[in-house]
Parts: C-alpha cells; structure tokens; sequence
C-alpha cells in the first residue's frame, strides 16, 4: 500500500513538472516572459501546462485514440520541445533566499507562513486520502473511468453528465488511465495551492508584499478550499482560471499588445470548459474589460474591436466541449434551460432548488446567511467561507483612499456576486471570486494598521483569532483522513465508514461474474463497482420507459444485458409509494411487490449500511431470473 502512495506522489511531481516546463516554453515561444517576474511564470506556466495536458487527453479521446502510451508520447515530445525552447531561460532562473525574505521578516509573517505551511500539509493528507463524496463517485471519477476503460471520450449511456464541459474530468481521465484515482484528486489540490501562490503574486505586484502574504494566508484558510481541495471536484479548477484570466486583463491592461488579450480570452475559454456555471467568469471579465476601457478613455473603435477579438478567442476554446451536448440533444446546455432551447426526449432541470427569493432585499443580506447558513439556504455546509470575510470587508467602505486595482477588483466581485445570487446560489459556486475576496479582506487589514496602531493591532488580533479558528476547522475535516494514515492506511475499513456504497461494490466485485450488468435503483455513489451498470433514474428519464406491464419490462431489462439489480433503500425517508405506482411502474414501487421479486428475482444478499445516522440504507442485490 506504502508504494501506492509513493507512485502516486511520484507521478502528480511529474505531471506538475511537465505542465511547468511545457508552460513555460509556450511563454517563451510567444514571448509572454518579459513582463512576469519568476512567481508569475511559474503561474502562467503550470495554467497553461496543465490545459494542454487537459486538451490534449480530450482530443486523443474524441479520436479514439486515449490510450496512456499516445498520452504519455505527446506530452514526452512537448516537454522535450518546450526544455529547448526556454532552456536559456530555465538556466538562468535562481530562487535566492532574497526573493521570499519579507515573509520572515516580522513575528506576523512568520505565523502566517507556519499556518500556510501546516494547511497545505494536512489538505495533502486530505487529497491523497480514497475518494470519496457525492460528485466524485457519481460522475467525476465514474465518467472518467469509463473513458480510460474503453479509450473514448463519448457520450456514455444513461449518463447525460458525460456530456458536459469537461475540462478537469481530462486531468481526472489521466489519472484514470494509470487507475490511480488519487492522482485526480491531487491534480485537484494542485489548483488550490497554485491559486494560493497566484494570490499572492497578484497582491505584490498590483498592491503591496504586506497584503500579498496576508491575502494568500486568508485563501488558503478559507474552508471551502480546504476542504474542496481533498475531493475529486472541479470547483478549484474554475476558481484558479477564472482568476488567472483576471491577472492576464490586469497584465494586458490596454498596453502590452494582443498576446495577452489573448491569453485572457484563452483562460476565460478554460474557465467556461471547467462548467457550465463558468461561462459568468468571460462574461464577468468581459464586463470588466469594458470598465477598464472606459477607465483608460479607448476609443468606443478600439474598445469594440477588443470585445470582439476577445469573444472570438473564447467561442473558439468553448467551442470543442458545448458542441457535444448540442449534437446529443439540440442543446448546448443540457439539462439547464431545456424549455427553452431544444427538450429531445432527456428531461432535466432547468434551475437550482437552493437560494433565497430573488429581491434586493435579501441580495444585500445575503452575505450573511452564506456566511451562516450555508448549509441550509445555499446548499453545501463543506464548502463555506468562515465569518473572516463578512468581519473585515464592510469596512472597505471606511477607507477613503482606494488604489486603482482596488477598484477593479471590487468591481469583479460584485459583477459576479450579481450573477451568482441572481441564477446559480450554490455555495460552491462562489469560490471563483474567494481570492479576490481574500485580497480586499488583506487590503482591509494593512490600510487599518496604517490608519491607526492601536486599532490596527486591535484588527490584527481579530485576524489571528479568525485564521486560527479556520486551521481548527482543517484539522476537523482532515480528522479521518490523519487517523488513517496514523492506522495505516486500510483502505477497506475507511471507504466502509467513509462511503455508505463501499461495502455492496465490494460484495459485487468479488461475488458476481465479470460479465454482470447491474441496475442501480436509488444509489448515485457506484464508482467502486467494477462492473457495468445502468442507474435506473437516467434509464427511466431517457428511454422513456413508462411500461404499464410487468412483462415488459423485464423484457426490456434482458434485451438490454441487465444481469442484476442493486436496490438502496434509505431508513431515513419514505417516499409516497401510491403517487409514485400511478404514474408508471417505477422499480422501488415493484420491488416491494413480494409476488414480482419472487417471480422474477432472486436475493443475492442483503447488506445495511448504519455508521453515518444521516444515511442509513438497507442495500438489496437481486439477480434476474
């Protein structure tokens, strides 16, 4: 197990040292080297690194070509071409102690980075830790172990997810094709860590090193990086290139020629390849882009002129992932807005179940309950931010002299504010703008200090005691994960307690035939189940089955190879059988019908999963006679 980890923290250094170097050479190619410092190269670099491993695992896949050994041989070609392209460059770089001395310069700086150091270390822990959560088991990881299975990138059957923007999914994929679902979680984490080193990059060239050190501390104690940095998701990857994109406008400026208009357009691009939900970070950039001009005083000639080769550039990167789910439904944003544009038989939704009712009103108190209640109104208790921000922002409003970037920034977070309250309130969602809002929150805490000794020691206090709170609760969330590397590492025992599936998958990998094909009724968590299966809802949605008689569909089922069904029956709710059975003959309903399991079933076994009260099922495996 020991060499498990250490093949995995080998291959993610590796991948990380490619996507550097590859990155690197393409700045040089291009000549976007000489306005960046060293930290912002190795930024630039890794985002431009890693989309061109992304991409390129996406495009071998629609050519059905994904095998490891034309990955591996295009990257191989790539980073022997960029080593002797920025070779000259490379050489010359030297990392002096000079250039991160501020950070030790005071008791302050020296906590911050002590913090840092720790939060990192015990989300590491967290991120090589087995995966687990909602999202990553029922299509992050599921997806994109079918891709590496069968050499594709496709529309994978009653699965309308494998559809969708799937940009880091192709990170995820390459880890997959090693069967190593622990490399997609660290490629995950590795968007947090080099957002935090972004952060701080930004803070010092547009503000100052005061700020820059303060603003990557509060990033990195935020909660809902932390903690999202340990799962298999993709909210980090928009996060990272959402704020990339902004740093490039900032670089760009009006000033430095076209190659960083289109950069900007490009991260923008990624940003909105990452989700759907990403498309509000090129509108929200493109908004900015506008104030800028205005700002500057273009010509409404030029400033149109840059929308559009800015438009272009991104339409050109979204292009290859919203063309899928348009072929496959006649809608390019499939399940959202079906009504609307193209319905194709595949029912979704159309909107979020979470939020508060849309008035000004409560868009002006919403800061608050998303600080509060995340949970409960915004859908997601893992993913807050902590009261840090709410504390120190309003007083940006006290501070007369605001710096031009200031502004900018703040004007970004309030166009994308208004879009994420007004159409997509989930509270993951607004992770994109956390480190703008952690470097308003820095600025805040440096211009108090400089505005009044007293008070600002006073806020300093307040600071600590806050950060402090947060890296509580990194220990809190990252408790299991220590406690099992500390027992050393059963992997069995952790996903029993960890996922409430575990236990059935590994029941069925071990006492069913290779060529079984289960039906999943009621359970989206099956990415440990090495066999092939159909989840009943997609199945019901997509093929329309409304049979009214049972023969039938049993019929249906052998015509299409289903060998067993997996039915999760939760102890925590009922669902109203009788609604249910009058619309159509839905398999919870016919499984409890002791006449239809005796005639057309028969009970493998039955397992309960009771650890977690919250999620108490009762798992049945039947086998179709």
């Amino acid at each position: 197990m020991l060499m498990l980890y250490i093949k995995t923290i080998i291959l993610f250094a590796l991948f990380i040292f490619s996507s550097l170097m590859i990155g690197y050479g393409l700045l040089r190619a291009f000549s976007l080297l000489k306005i960046l410092n060293r930290v912002e190269g190795i930024v630039f670099s890794f985002a431009l690194g890693m989309a061109f491993i992304s991409f390129t695992v996406f495009f071998l896949g629609l050519l059905q070509l994904l095998f490891l050994k034309w990955v591996l041989s295009i990257l191989f070609l790539a980073l022997l071409i960029s080593l002797r392209v920025a070779y000259p460059s490379i050489k010359n770089i030297r990392f002096s102690f000079h250039d991160f001395e501020y950070l030790y310069s005071n008791k302050l700086q020296v906590f911050l980075v002590i913090l840092i150091s720790l939060t990192v270390l015990l989300t590491f822990i967290g991120a090589i830790a087995p995966a687990k959560g909602n999202d990553a088991l029922f299509y992050h990881l599921a997806d994109t172990k079918y891709f590496a299975q069968h050499h594709v990138v496709t529309f994978i059957p009653y699965s309308s997810n494998s559809i969708w923007p799937y940009f880091m999914q192709m990170l995820f994929t390459l880890a997959m094709l090693f069967d190593n679902p622990l490399l997609a979680k660290l490629f995950h984490f590795s968007m947090a860590f080099i957002s935090g080193l972004a952060v701080y990059s930004l803070g010092r060239r547009y503000i100052n090193k005061e700020v820059a050190i303060l603003a990557a501390a509060i990033f990195f104690l935020t909660p809902g990086v932390f903690t999202q940095a340990t799962y298999a998701y993709i909210d980090l990857g928009w996060t990272f290139y959402t704020f990339i994109a902004f740093y490039a406008l900032l670089l760009w400026n009006f000033s430095n020629g076209k190659r960083w208009l289109i950069i900007v357009g490009i991260m923008c691009g990624i940003a909105a390849d990452t989700k759907y939900v990403g498309l509000v970070t090129p509108v929200t950039v493109g908004l900015t882009l506008i104030i800028m001009g205005f700002l500057h005083k273009e010509k409404h000639k030029d400033l149109v002129k840059t929308i559009v080769i800015f438009s272009i550039i991104v339409g050109i990167l979204i292009f290859p992932y919203y063309i899928r789910p348009y072929l496959h439904t006649g809608n390019p944003f499939y399940p959202f807005y079906f009504k609307y544009i193209a319905e194709s038989g595949w029912y979704g939704r159309s909107g979020f179940d979470f939020g508060m009712k849309k008035t000004l009103l409560n868009f002006i108190v919403s800061p608050w309950f998303l600080t509060y209640y995340p949970g409960k109104i915004f859908g997601g208790d893992e993913s807050q931010l902590g009261p840090i921000y709410l504390a120190f922002l309003p007083a940006l409003l006290l501070i007369r002299e605001k710096r031009n970037h200031i502004f900018i920034i703040t004007f970004f977070v309030g166009i994308f504010y208004f879009f994420w309250f007004f159409i997509f309130p989930a509270v993951r969602y607004i992770l994109p703008i956390v480190p703008f809002l952690a470097l308003l929150s820095g600025y805040v805490v440096w211009a108090m200090d400089n505005w009044d000794k007293k008070l600002g020691s006073f806020i300093k206090i307040i600071f600590i005691a806050f950060l402090s709170l947060n890296f509580g609760l990194c220990i809190y969330y990252n408790r299991e994960e220590i406690v099992f590397f500390a027992r050393g590492a059963n992997v069995e025992d952790y996903m029993v307690v960890q996922d409430r599936a575990s236990k059935i998958c590994q029941y069925i990998n071990k006492n069913t035939p290779l060529t079984s094909k289960i039906l999943v009724v009621n359970e989206i968590r099956i990415f440990y189940m090495d066999r092939e299966y159909v989840k009943e809802g997609a199945y019901r949605m997509q093929d329309k089955y409304y049979l009214k008689k049972v023969t039938e569909i049993v019929d249906d089922l052998k015509l299409k190879g289903i060998t067993h069904i997996l039915y999760a029956e939760s102890q925590n709710s009922r669902t109203d059988d009788k609604l249910i059975s009058t619309i159509d003959n839905r398999f919870p309903v016919l499984l409890k019908d002791r006449s239809f399991v005796y005639k057309y079933l028969s009970e493998s076994v039955v397992i309960n999963y009771d650890i977690d009260p919250t999620q108490k099922t009762r798992y049945t495996l039947y086998r179709l006679k």
